[in-house]
């Protein structure tokens, strides 16, 4: 809204002064604009290429709950810097520069923002994952060291179990975008399974007959690495790096868009 009214006090201030005669003050306002963007801009590179030297460090071994306080440090100043951003009052000549800048800066701080997430939420989530294939490795001994179907159906009911203790840990964290539909997935799966579990924990107590019950716990236990599921994870990592990408071109624009305005300048 601040910016609105400020753009409507822009254009009123233009038409009292009747434009004519006035192209040198815009021009000089034009040339003020860019300058104080670019002041801007230079400012990003630093967090800019702390998140490019950390995603490196990533890459070599380095663990994410070390990167994780630069990370959030790089977003939180690329905030700050978008803040400044906005409250600049853009020339009508330079509104297009305004928004293609505007839009640069908070998808590039979106993107830190959810690399900062990343590092917080991978290793909240790798134990909790872990506890999961315990849980399982677990149950399969269990299950394998008796014929019993009393003990059978305790170690499932113990299973299952674990699993909802997983579910409820996962269902705390805050996944970032990148891998929400991984998360997604991870719950259902852990869901389905641990109903699995207990449906054939009961069929065991019964004495009735198990196939069905066992053949719906063995789907349940690799509905998460299925084509759907492998071509999910593929489809979110491909939509990140388009949104990398997008950053690119916009960055391009700008650059042309710049050009052109202190080209009209001369």
């Amino acid at each position: 809204m601040a910016r609105r009214l400020a753009a409507a006090a822009l254009a009123i201030a233009f038409l009292d002064a009747g434009c004519g005669g006035h192209g040198g003050n815009r021009a000089h306002s034009v040339a003020l604009y860019i300058d104080d963007v670019n002041t801007i801009q230079r400012k990003l590179a630093a967090p800019l290429a702390d998140v490019a030297r950390q995603n490196r460090a990533l890459r070599s071994g380095t663990k994410l709950a070390v990167l994780r306080p630069k990370l959030d440090r790089s977003a939180a100043t690329m905030r700050t810097l978008e803040r400044r951003l906005d409250a600049l009052e853009p020339p009508v000549e330079a509104q297009r520069l305004d928004a293609l800048v505007r839009e640069i800066v908070h998808d590039e701080w979106e993107l830190a923002h959810e690399f900062a997430l990343l590092a917080g939420y991978a290793p909240a989530a790798a134990p909790v994952l872990a506890r999961a294939t315990a849980a399982g490795q677990r149950a399969r001994v269990e299950l394998r060291a008796t014929r019993k179907p009393s003990a059978q159906a305790e170690a499932l009911d113990a299973y299952a179990a674990k699993l909802d203790a997983v579910v409820k840990r996962l269902e705390r964290l805050r996944p970032p975008q990148v891998v929400e539909i991984e998360q997604r997935r991870n719950v259902r799966t852990y869901k389905q399974t641990a109903a699995a579990a207990r449906s054939l924990a009961d069929v065991l107590r019964s004495g009735k007959d198990s196939a069905p019950a066992l053949h719906r716990l063995e789907v349940a236990l690799v509905s998460g690495s299925t084509v759907s599921a492998q071509r999910a994870r593929i489809a979110a990592l491909v939509a990140f790096n388009r949104r990398i990408t997008r950053v690119k071109k916009l960055s391009n624009d700008a650059q042309r868009e710049r050009t052109r305005l202190q080209r009209s300048l001369r």
